[in-house]
């Protein structure tokens, strides 16, 4: 009776255990194929295994801070605006991982060996440099601000490959636009009360990098697009692989440089070709 009993235990747990050895490699499974196709997507290999953020850079002028106290000159200097800041920190928080976390430094230095998905990514934030530099490119970038003050979103956006940049219309007024073969296609968005911003990805052949464009009219859209990117890049990367791709959001009734920030809809997509 007894031996019998102490025979259902011992089967009982190696059931269990099985069950669960079974359950944890499904998970690890499951997690690994995911974390894969993310840094495939952002271009994260064994030969560019980085990714940097870029945020919009504001110089500030002499006397263009105001302190607590009387000051004479005051902070002089680069800055960034704090809701894109926001948004590099979606992307980074993309990359992190709580279950990488919790992996002794030691086995997670062995496991990014096995594979660069397995490995730690903690992508920097930085405000765009003034100017641009080869080594700045031969990372994997993402580029958060249009080019009125993001320098390296200057650069890509006005290459003739470039399907969007941004401009004025006949009124003044800052618009998306379009390059086409015989004439240019406005995309506007103030005048209609509504704020716009392009996600494109670029595969920059020359460096070896994938590079994302995040950017709006003005800040907030900017934000919108990243958020957009960071909670839809498995439906983009289903439907584009590592292919480029350009696409055009809409933002209805959202302010400006608002920190609250509407979902937004696609406006317009312009076809790539493929690599």
């Amino acid at each position: 009776m007894r031996e019998s009993v102490i025979a259902g235990i011992l089967s009982n747990l190696i059931t269990t255990s099985a069950f669960t050895i079974i359950g944890i490699g499904t998970f690890i499974g499951i997690f690994a194929v995911e974390r894969q196709q993310l840094f495939r997507f952002f271009g994260i290999n064994h030969n560019t295994p980085t990714i940097h953020i870029y945020l919009s850079r504001l110089e500030v002028v002499p006397g263009g801070t105001k302190g607590a106290e009387p000051i004479k000159i005051g902070y002089v200097g680069p800055t960034l605006i704090r809701i894109e800041y926001l948004a590099g920190l979606l992307v980074r928080h993309l990359f992190r991982s709580r279950i990488l976390a919790l992996i002794p430094k030691t086995l997670k230095d062995l496991l990014s060996t096995i594979h660069i998905s397995l490995s730690d990514i903690d992508p920097m934030i930085d405000v765009s440099p003034a100017h641009v530099a080869e080594g700045i490119l031969s990372e994997n970038l993402i580029l958060i601000g249009s080019g009125v003050y993001n320098y390296l979103s200057f650069h890509y956006l006005k290459q003739d490959s470039s399907p969007y940049y941004f401009g004025k219309n006949t009124r003044g007024e800052r618009v998306v636009k379009v390059r086409r073969d015989v004439g240019d296609l406005e995309l506007e968005g103030r005048a209609f009360n509504q704020e716009l911003a392009i996600i494109q990805r670029i595969n920059d052949n020359k460096h070896g990098t994938t590079v994302f464009i995040c950017a709006g009219l003005g800040s907030s859209a900017s934000y919108g697009s990243v958020r957009y990117l960071v909670q839809n890049w498995r439906k983009l990367y289903r439907k584009y692989g590592l292919s480029e791709f350009a696409s055009c959001l809409v933002f209805e009734n959202q302010p400006p440089d608002s920190e609250s920030v509407v979902e937004p809809k696609r406006l317009h997509e312009v076809p790539m070709a493929l690599p």
